[in-house]
């Protein structure tokens, strides 16, 4: 299985059954090592280890640069371009929420317009120049902040945005479906794609994080973030590289047009004909709107403005919970005076009737989010010497994420998903959901009760690694606690188990729900979630800047944590009341004896998903 980690994009992952299932119906001969267009990729031998590697160098050095680049931005905004600590918490959340729109972007223009490879040149080159940009701009003698944001949303959201659903689709193109052995090895390859992407992570966050934060042997502190951000950027140039190398030897196929776009316009079709569907669209659209409107808090002084974002959220989740009825699309039809065909309709039903749980996983990716933003800004607070004299940043604490997400998955998918199906209880795709949701709730509640403790805990004396102030004149400096930051560990682990649990599970789950031909739509649909559960955490901080002040120690930065807690468990009592009457594709199968047509479309829809993998549904 495999998350992306982004998130820290959590990218932190992408699932290996979301793709396994390669449409090779329509692809183009258009390299001498591939065969005729209903043949896909011609590769001979051992396609894992002689074209996927590529993709898998491709990526180790991607997620290692990105990492680099991005896994500190909260010290650097605060102490390096002087942010307030609320406003840099707000920035990390603009960065990360345009990481996850963006793909919606890569992911049109390769199916429309250039295809995927030209796509991961492109973006490859421009991800390398935003990187490059934050370098010069990050120089002591410049350090020109406007220059600086530039590279980062211009160049590096939008770059590593765009290759994201793309690197690893390209990569699982290379494989033949009908071929077994091929078969065997994109399983494999999508397992590799994990470990690479994890691996990288941690590094990055291992020893990147320090250097960043501290300097490292002759790197002194002034230099320590241009220094990180040169190798970020050299990281990048040797990922575009590792691409490029093995291109002649690429499978490529031709853009073919995008199902995002039939999507919208049956939705719009019927919604022009039904209120209730209107009615749908418009709390989908909502979230869009929230969206902007918590930018704009983010700039204005105006509480108002937060409560507004906050409004439109709720609401909008709510109706998507509560307006479930999917029949409203059947006006779309051409049999009822439409324009689409009863398939393109079925197939845009089939998406919508997952818009709930998209709902359900906003509040999901909040929760996940605060390893970002706000449990760095209480790390940074805390004492951070470790061994002795060896310290840690707060950012390096990721790495016990990763570490927990590496270890786990194997014995989850092997052991206990196995062992939960000889019970009477086994754990069903949502049951696992609800088990990420509850497992990640636990960690912000903690979080809370840290930050109760660590501001009773006397000033060490010592000036925050977060801090603006450089140790001579230091009026408002920020002072760290005697609780040292390796408390926080338990938190960032519980955050790790619930994407094992849930994260993992709605790649699955936008998956193998919807029909073949919607699947982009689902996982695009699914990606966006992560993007707008961010904005809902820095919309969550807006409301409550009353209490999320620059020192910590006079504000009460638990109460942000426990309504983000309180939320977050109303958002698990409605996902229980809400899936109780789900019902999964292969139930429906299985009970649909009498329309043999119906039956044998489903049959070969499920035929793709790997059961060990996503258990018995």
């Amino acid at each position: 299985m495999s998350i992306v980690k982004d998130n820290k994009d959590k990218d932190k992952g992408v699932l290996p059954e979301v793709l396994t299932n390669i449409d090779l119906d329509n692809y183009d001969k258009n390299e001498k090592n591939t065969a005729d267009i209903n043949a896909g990729p011609n590769h001979k031998g051992n396609v894992l280890f002689t074209v996927a590697i590529f993709f898998l160098m491709s990526d180790f050095f991607e997620r290692f640069g990105y990492y680099t680049a991005t896994g500190s931005l909260y010290t650097f905004f605060t102490r390096n371009l002087g942010l307030s600590s609320i406003l840099a918490t707000q920035m990390q959340s603009i960065f990360q929420s345009l990481v996850y729109v963006v793909p919606l972007v890569g992911a049109y223009m390769a199916d429309t317009l250039m295809g995927r490879y030209l796509v991961i040149v492109v973006f490859y080159t421009l991800y390398f120049g935003g990187v490059a940009v934050m370098s010069i701009s990050a120089y002591p003698s410049i350090n020109i902040s406007a220059l600086f944001f530039v590279g980062l949303l211009l160049g590096t959201a939008t770059g590593s945005g765009c290759i994201k659903p793309n690197l690893i689709v390209l990569g699982a193109d290379q494989f033949r479906d009908d071929d077994p052995k091929q078969a065997k090895q994109k399983s494999q390859y999508f397992q590799y794609f994990y470990w690479m992407t994890n691996i990288a992570a941690f590094i990055a966050f291992a020893f990147m994080s320090k250097l960043a934060t501290e300097g490292v042997g002759a790197i002194p502190l002034e230099l320590s973030f241009f220094s990180s951000f040169i190798i970020a950027a050299g990281s990048i140039l040797l990922a575009g590289l590792a691409f490029i190398l093995g291109s002649s030897k690429y499978y490529k196929p031709k853009p073919q047009g995008s199902a995002l776009s039939v999507f919208c316009q049956v939705c719009f079709a019927a919604a022009k004909k039904q209120k209730y569907g209107a009615v749908v669209l418009i709390g989908f659209l909502m979230q869009f709107v929230s969206f902007i409107v918590t930018i704009v808090s983010f700039f204005v002084t105006a509480p108002a403005v937060g409560y507004v974002a906050a409004a439109l959220s709720v609401v909008g989740i709510l109706i998507l919970v509560i307006m479930t009825n999917t029949k409203w699309l059947e006006a779309a039809k051409v049999s009822n005076g439409g324009s689409f065909s009863e398939k393109q309709t079925d197939d845009a039903r089939d998406v919508v009737r997952m818009f709930p749980y998209a709902a359900f996983a906003i509040m999901f990716w909040c929760v996940y989010n605060q390893m970002n933003t706000n449990f760095q800004s209480q790390g940074c607070q805390m004492g951070n010497r470790v061994f002795g004299d060896v310290t840690m940043a707060p950012s390096q604490l990721n790495t016990f994420n990763c570490l927990t997400i590496v270890i786990l998955i194997p014995i989850v998918d092997k052991v206990l998903y196995p062992l939960m199906e000889k019970t009477r209880f086994p754990l069903t795709m949502l049951k696992r959901v609800g088990l990420g949701l509850f497992f990640t709730n636990l960690a912000v509640l903690l979080a809370g009760f840290i930050e109760i403790a660590r501001k009773a805990a006397p000033s060490t004396g010592e000036i925050s690694v977060c801090s603006a102030c450089d140790g001579v004149d230091c009026d408002g400096a920020i002072y760290t606690n005697e609780m040292n930051l390796l408390i926080q560990i338990p938190q960032y682990m519980l955050v790790g188990v619930g994407e094992i649990f849930a994260a993992i599970t709605y790649y699955d789950l936008f998956y193998s729900e919807v029909p073949e031909s919607m699947r982009a739509v689902c996982q695009a649909l699914n990606m966006l979630t992560t993007s707008l559960g961010t904005m809902v955490g820095g919309t969550i901080n807006s409301v409550t800047v009353m209490w999320l002040p620059d020192d910590l120690n006079t504000g009460h930065q638990e109460y942000t944590y426990f309504l983000t807690f309180g939320l977050g468990m109303i958002n698990l009592i409605g996902f229980i009341f809400v899936s109780r009457g789900f019902e999964y594709k292969a139930d429906a199968i299985s009970n649909d004896s009498d329309d043999s047509d119906d039956k044998l479309q489903a049959t070969d829809f499920v035929s793709g998903i790997d059961n060990n993998s996503i258990g018995k549904n």
